[in-house]
């Protein structure tokens, strides 16, 4: 016979037959207890048990009825993962069938207890055709001695819960129960099971009553995104036995929220700017976040940052430096960033200093010596003209400058004079020595030039460069100081 299947509904059955009453029972329990053994499938398959109490030396048979609901055929696998038991098929070949579309066929199946103690089992059998799989449960009760005739326990449970939650929020889910037999059940032990909640009860159900428990999931708002799964167990013991109904797993998301929020602090003294960028991940779970800070390749110089780790790198056209930061769930992290230009700053404030000292120390009077051959004789140098320059480069006018000169043993001044030069005040002339010359100059105004030339004539004729000395200048500060300065020398 055939029943029709409801949707997402598992249903755990048990019963009794006598050798009297089996018609009695077959028909009430057709009526109150049909399997449901999948979702919008493209078959379905009923149970009908023909035994389902038995002794240890006894076997249980059942009839597998598959409903082929395509129009085209299908063929079809079936097998069980239960190692418990014997399973056999009659005949052995209807493990593998082929159905037409649209219509069904029945599988008789034997069970024997192979390693089982007294009590009643859900042997399970899967129904594979293509890629779809159902499972059938085949209920067995296995005693030691003859039974009377009696009900056996049968529950129907399944969970509620939407399949995301945030756990930042209050959160609730409802298990229902379903006593599907005419008996009472009293002291059943409920435990609830998963990644996130564990919970014991105890719950009691009159004959075919239903009831919802509703409980609460408080969740850590700090609890990571996962996929959790809720698993039911319930365990009733009657007469020595113990009865064990598993509700289906429901499975559920906790989704994952929040971000990386960045408070940024910023001081500045001095030619130092300092920001302090505090990132906390609201979240809860780990994140990956990128920090750049916009710079260029000057301001790099003069850029620290703590912790170290900041990438400087070019994007384009724009230069930045990157922090990439690994946040857990709550946790807070500290990036400073430093651009301290005071180093500049001194080296800058030093080289005014320099500067300053420079101008402020050196010789406003400045002297530079040039000699250039103006006549030979056997091919060497019998003559040569010497112009000594006298500046003052200083802002102010300098007073009583006296410039000297030497001339070597080896040549005599000639003592005529080119027009407009200035003569020398003095000739001193020592054998050893040779000649000094000697200028006096009352006044050289601010940034005025002065030109002193003379000749010299060699006593041989000089081959090569003449080396001349260098000539030499005395005067005065404004403080009083005496200074002297000596000049440059340069052969033509």
């Amino acid at each position: 016979m055939k029943a029709a299947l409801p949707n997402d509904t598992f249903i755990y059955y048990f019963g009794l037959f006598s050798p009297m009453k089996s018609g009695l029972y077959l028909l009430l329990l057709f009526c109150f207890f049909p399997f449901v053994l999948a979702e919008e499938p493209s078959f379905t398959v009923l149970v009908e048990p023909t035994e389902r109490s038995i002794l240890f030396n006894q076997s249980a048979e059942f009839d597998l009825i598959i409903q082929n609901n395509l129009a085209q055929i299908q063929q079809f696998t079936i097998y069980s993962p239960d190692v418990a038991w014997d399973i056999q098929f009659i005949p052995v070949s209807d493990r593998f069938i082929t159905i037409p579309g649209g219509l069904s066929k029945s599988v008789r199946v034997k069970l024997r207890p192979l390693y089982v103690s007294p009590g009643v089992f859900g042997v399970s059998l899967n129904i594979k055709a293509g890629e779809e799989i159902q499972k059938a449960l085949l209920f067995v009760s296995v005693s030691q001695h003859q039974q009377a005739e009696a009900y056996l326990p049968a529950l129907y449970s399944e969970f509620r819960i939407p399949s995301e939650i945030d756990p930042r929020e209050e959160n609730n889910f409802t298990l229902l129960i379903e006593n599907r037999n005419r008996k009472t059940l009293g002291n059943i032990e409920l435990s609830i099971q998963s990644n996130v909640f564990q919970r014991e009860e105890q719950v009691s159900l009159g004959p075919l009553e239903k009831k919802e428990f509703t409980f609460s999931l408080d969740l850590d708002p700090a609890t990571p995104p996962q996929e959790d799964t809720l698993q039911a167990t319930f365990v009733y013991k009657e007469d020595g036995k113990t009865y064990h109904f598993d509700a289906r797993p429901k499975t559920y998301t906790i989704q994952g929220y929040g971000g990386i929020e960045e408070e940024k602090e910023s001081t500045s003294s001095f030619f130092k700017y300092k920001d302090t960028v505090t990132f906390t991940n609201t979240g809860n779970a780990r994140k990956n976040h990128v920090y750049t800070v916009p710079t260029s390749f000057l301001k790099n110089l003069f850029t620290t940052t703590e912790p170290l780790g900041g990438v400087y790198e070019k994007k384009g056209e724009k230069s930045v430096i990157t922090f990439t930061l690994l946040l857990d769930a709550g946790e807070k992290e500290t990036v400073i960033i430093t651009r301290n230009y005071r180093p500049l700053i001194w080296i800058l404030l030093a080289l005014l200093i320099l500067v300053f000292l420079y101008h402020a120390y050196k010789s406003p009077v400045v002297l530079s010596k040039t000699s250039r051959v103006v006549a030979t004789q056997e091919g060497g140098a019998s003559e040569l003209k010497v112009v000594i320059t006298v500046k003052n480069r200083g802002p102010k006018t300098m007073q009583d400058i006296l410039v000297m000169d030497k001339i070597p043993n080896l040549a005599h001044i000639v003592r005529e004079f080119e027009p407009g030069t200035l003569a020398p005040s003095q000739i001193l002339k020592n054998e050893s020595k040779g000649t000094l010359l000697k200028w006096n100059i009352d006044r050289l105004e601010k940034f005025e030039e002065r030109l002193i030339s003379y000749h010299i004539k060699t006593q041989l004729a000089v081959l090569g460069n003449i080396q001349l000395p260098p000539a030499v200048a005395k005067y005065r500060t404004l403080q009083g100081k005496e200074k002297i300065v000596t000049s440059t020398v340069k052969g033509e």
